[in-house]
C-alpha cells in the first residue's frame, strides 16, 4: 500500500482565496484589531493542525483515487466527516489568514468556504450519491459533512 500523491487536493476555491487575500493585503492592508501574538500563535496552531489533517486523510485514501473513488472511505478521519480533506484544507488556510493578520485574508477565506460549501461539496456529494447510491446515504447519515 502507498500513498497517493495525486490524492492531496489543491482546493482552488482556497488557492483563489488565498492570491485575492494575499493582493488585497498587500495593496490596503487592514490588520486585525486583536493582539498579534495571540492571533500568530493560534494562526500557527490551526495551520499544524489542518496540516495533520490533510496528511491524515490522504494516508486514510492511499488506495483509492480520490477523483475518481471505486469505493467509498468510511475509515480513519472519514469515519467522522464526510470531508476532512477540505477541513484541514480549511484549518490550514484559516490558520495562515491569522498568522498574516489580515482582515481580507479572513474574508477572502470566508468566500472559499462558503463556495465549498455551497457549490463544490454538494456536487461531489451527488456524483458520491449517484456512484454508491444507499451506501452513500447510510454513510452521509453516519458522518457529519464537517465536524
Amino acid at each position: 500500500m502507498t500513498t497517493r500523491w495525486r490524492n492531496i487536493p489543491l482546493p482552488e476555491e482556497y488557492l483563489i482565496a488565498l492570491a485575492l487575500g494575499t493582493l488585497a493585503h498587500v495593496l490596503v492592508p487592514v490588520p486585525l484589531p486583536l493582539a498579534a501574538g495571540i492571533l500568530r500563535v493560534l494562526g500557527a496552531a490551526l495551520a499544524a493542525l489542518g496540516f495533520a489533517l490533510i496528511a491524515w486523510s490522504v494516508r486514510a485514501a492511499r488506495d483509492v483515487d480520490v477523483a475518481q473513488p471505486a469505493a467509498l472511505i468510511t475509515h480513519g478521519p472519514y469515519a467522522r466527516s464526510r470531508n476532512p480533506m477540505y477541513l484541514g484544507w480549511t484549518a490550514l488556510v484559516l490558520g495562515i489568514a491569522l498568522l498574516v493578520g489580515s482582515v481580507w485574508m479572513l474574508i477572502a477565506v470566508a468566500a472559499g468556504w462558503s463556495y465549498l460549501q455551497a457549490v463544490t461539496i454538494p456536487g461531489e456529494e451527488a456524483s458520491l450519491r449517484q456512484a454508491f447510491g444507499e451506501a452513500f446515504e447510510a454513510y452521509r447519515r453516519r458522518a457529519r459533512r464537517w465536524l
